[in-house]
């Protein structure tokens, strides 16, 4: 298994949160990821953290924020945010002896939305 450098954390509109667990374990189906769990059409920000690192995405408005502060990606009205959230898993190996050798994770956080005239647009960052 991986280890997670940013765990995800879910705030929901009604104020409640879900945290991923080290372990990366859904509480419903211990056989599935924490992710399985997140009711994605509830979500209010959606954010990796690592030792006081954070990385958020508003999915009411669009606009992210990090330790850096908070910026926008779009122009415009949008509507109907939908998160997107997935990590990208890179394994090397020795050509001779076939033995892993490296990993490295790449984390990808942001939003699909639908524009005025209903065109869907995709924003997303990456964190290494």
């Amino acid at each position: 298994m991986t280890n997670l450098k940013y765990r995800f954390i879910a705030q929901y509109k009604d104020g409640s949160i879900y945290q991923q667990n080290e372990t990366d374990t859904s509480i419903k189906n211990p056989e599935r990821s924490a992710f399985y769990d997140v009711v994605v059409d509830d979500l209010l920000t959606f954010t990796l953290e690592n030792k006081g690192s954070f990385f958020t995405v508003n999915l009411v408005n669009g606009c992210f924020e990090t330790n850096a502060g908070k910026f926008r990606l779009h122009e415009g009205n949008l509507h109907n945010f939908r998160l997107v959230y997935f990590r990208r898993v890179v394994k090397d190996f020795d050509a001779n002896s076939l033995q892993e050798v490296a990993e490295s994770v790449t984390f990808f956080l942001g939003w699909k939305a639908l524009t005025e005239d209903n065109k869907e647009i995709e924003h997303t960052i990456r964190i290494d």
